[in-house]
């Protein structure tokens, strides 16, 4: 028959598991959710890009389209003209030929007036000669001799005419124009043709940007939702951890430490009126923390652990460490925290605690015998477990970018850029690491990304566990990914940003984003041993949606820090993700003149 204080505890456990499993369900829909308004974004950017691409081509092949048309229209004019022409030149061919013929048949009568009057004249010359008939004759004939070679001359140059005007080339000048206007009629049509066609995508892009849009603002909603469902049954747990679990809350601050934080017992006040000679003894609780694997914690028992805590070995204090309560709470419901910080060994079992392994904390009670006695229940006291939580490490922050312009440019003229940046190698002295809370714990790579500045462990009594586990290796163990998010032109959208980037993106970006960006997306970067490292942009580079990097556009830079490995391995390092880099520009390319 169970006791009632296992009744309670199986109670307590019963409901954090159920809110903890809805909160981790909460959760899973508002990554969902992230991920779902992340792409709807990209959607509409990318469609506001080919709309833009689009108009850019409209804009093209309306200046072209405009003037085919005034070619179109000059031709046309030229092929009127043209046509005018060889009929005017066709009429003068034929009134010149008239002429010219006209003209020569008038030659010709006076050349056979002139030959009689020369024959005339040599009559006279023979039987009148020196009579007044023959000073007449050889004037005649001298008058009729000029009118002849004058009538000869233009004889000739009406032929001379008629020979220059049927030389005139109207009609190849016709024909050709006739060939020109047909090609550029050809020409109107086509970019008539590509205008309209892209006029017609513009219209089609502008319903798809809509769409995008209305899809995007959907997708924001659901985010507000997720995350409201998220906060609401975070509460929820809160205030149920706090009330029937002593506030019990497990940080994670390295692979090799933890800290943790509990309220004090609350002991039932006892109401009924007993003699005065019967003294309460004090309770006197004695509070010590034990690690158990989370595949192990349904499992767990109070008589299970009561007998771990009998065999364990004498002044060891690896198995259960003694700690004390340090939650305060104001009136209000205020919890006020000052944790302790405890280096991890081994768990309930002797078992050595891994890095990157999923572990609850139990808070073992041990209550005077005096008290014990007094209310008849010598069973000691388990609480429920802790939200699960992992052992790692936190990858190093990436710092100080800098970024400088090659000398020269590439073959279209482009100038792409070389970068560099700093961070604090693991098996530094230096290094520092970031809380995890145990809400999170259950899984590294939801740890928000924090400044160096945040990476200081709080100040917090430590206490001290035999054998602690070996520092964890850098180097090879993560590498850093460079990812680009095009700022210029975006923030004008008003698109939702994420709070854990400052709002230096004008996207809703975040480290569990950032951990899924296709390799093509971004640019890898080994870690170096000295803590110093460089890249360089090249014209392959792309943005965080796969889009080509455009020049003289400013780009808001992410360095992820993340491991690498077996999962095992990755499993015992937190990622980060430096969130606060100023913006860049990654090539650069003269702007044509105007």
């Amino acid at each position: 028959m169970n006791t009632y204080n296992e009744n309670l505890q199986q109670t307590v456990v019963n409901t954090l598991s159920a809110l903890a499993l809805n909160q981790s369900n909460l959760d899973s829909l508002k990554t969902v959710a992230e991920y779902t308004l992340y792409y709807a974004q990209g959607t509409e950017i990318t469609a506001r890009d080919k709309l833009e691409e689009t108009e850019d081509d409209v804009t093209t092949w309306q200046n072209v389209n405009n003037q085919s048309l005034n070619n179109a229209n000059q031709v046309f004019n030229l092929l009127t003209s043209a046509t005018e022409a060889n009929t005017d030149v066709a009429v003068s061919i034929t009134n010149t030929a008239t002429a010219a013929a006209n003209v020569q048949i008038a030659s010709n009568a006076i050349s056979v007036l002139a030959s009689d009057i020369g024959a005339a004249f040599n009559i006279a010359t023979a039987s009148l000669y020196q009579t007044d008939v023959y000073e007449k004759i050889q004037s005649a004939n001298s008058l009729i001799n000029e009118v002849a070679n004058e009538a000869k001359w233009i004889s000739k140059s009406a032929m001379n005419a008629s020979g220059s005007t049927s030389e005139i080339t109207i009609s190849e000048v016709l024909a050709q124009t006739t060939s020109v206007k047909s090609k550029i009629d050809n020409l109107f049509t086509s970019t008539q043709a590509e205008l309209n066609k892209f006029a017609t995508l513009a219209i089609t892009e502008n319903t798809q940007i809509t769409k995008a849009s209305k899809t995007e603002r959907q997708a924001e909603g659901a985010l507000a939702d997720a995350k409201r469902e998220v906060i609401a049954i975070n509460t929820a747990y809160d205030n149920s951890n706090n009330q029937l679990n002593q506030c019990l809350s497990i940080s994670v601050v390295s692979g090799s430490k933890i800290t943790a934080s509990f309220a004090a017992l609350p002991l039932p006040t006892f109401y009924s009126p007993h003699a005065a000679v019967v003294k309460i003894p004090l309770a006197n609780p004695t509070y010590y923390l034990t690690l158990v694997p989370a595949q192990n914690q349904t499992t767990f028992s109070i008589d299970q652990v009561e007998q771990l805590f009998s065999q364990r070995p004498a002044n060891d204090n690896s198995l259960f460490v003694s700690v004390t309560p340090d939650v305060r709470i104001d009136a209000t419901g205020a919890v006020t925290r000052s944790p302790t910080s405890i280096q991890l060994s081994s768990d309930t079992f002797g078992n050595p605690v891994q890095a990157g392994s999923s572990y609850v904390a139990f808070l073992y009670i041990e209550l005077s015998k005096e008290y014990k006695q007094y209310i008849s229940n010598y069973s000691e006291l388990l609480s429920a477990p802790s939200q699960p939580f992992t052992p790692a490490t936190t990858l190093p922050l990436a710092q100080n970018l800098e970024v400088n312009p090659n000398k020269t440019s590439d073959a279209t003229g482009v100038t792409w850029s070389t970068a560099s940046f700093t961070f604090t190698p693991l098996d530094s002295s230096a290094d520092t690491a970031t809380e995890q809370t145990d809400a999170t714990a259950a899984s590294p790579t939801k740890s928000k990304a924090k400044s160096v500045a945040a990476q200081a462990e709080a100040a917090a009594p430590v206490a001290q566990i035999a054998g602690a586990s070996t520092s964890t290796n850098s180097g090879s163990n993560y590498e850093f990914r460079c990812i680009l998010v095009e700022q210029g032109g975006t923030p004008d959208l008003n698109l939702l940003c994420c709070p854990d980037n400052r709002k230096l993106s004008p996207i809703y970006f975040n480290l569990a984003i950032a951990e899924q960006v296709s390799p093509a997306n971004y640019i890898e970067v080994s870690a170096s041993s000295s803590g110093d490292c460089e890249f360089s942009f090249l014209p392959s580079t792309t943005d965080n949606f796969g889009n080509v990097i455009k020049p003289n556009t400013k780009y808001q830079p992410y360095i992820l820090t993340v491991a690498t490995g077996d999962p095992s391995d990755q499993a015992q390092y937190i990622n980060v993700l430096a969130n606060a880099l100023s913006a860049i520009t990654v090539c650069t390319q003269p702007q044509p003149q105007q």
